[in-house]
């Protein structure tokens, strides 16, 4: 999350740019479908805020469980 915002790129969408929980996780609002090398984020997998928070709507469907809350996760190499 802080390094997209450093980078001008919000994972926020239409109100929840001003309205979410400034990386506490617990929003979900900055989920987000994180592609690159293997251990390129870390921690690889989710941690409890995340599993807890992405069990809910509107990330519960089986087609999100590749989200991840990007103010959990910290990039250390590249990533789409």
């Amino acid at each position: 999350r802080t390094a997209m915002l450093r980078n001008g790129v919000t994972p926020h969408n239409g109100g929840s740019k001003e309205i979410n929980c400034r990386g506490l996780g617990t929003c979900g609002t900055c989920a987000v479908e994180i592609h690159g090398a293997p251990g390129s984020v870390l921690p690889v997998e989710r941690n409890a805020k995340e599993s807890l928070r992405l069990n809910f709507p509107p990330h519960s469907s089986p087609s999100c469980d590749n989200l991840r809350l990007a103010c959990q996760c910290k990039i250390y190499g590249d990533v789409d």
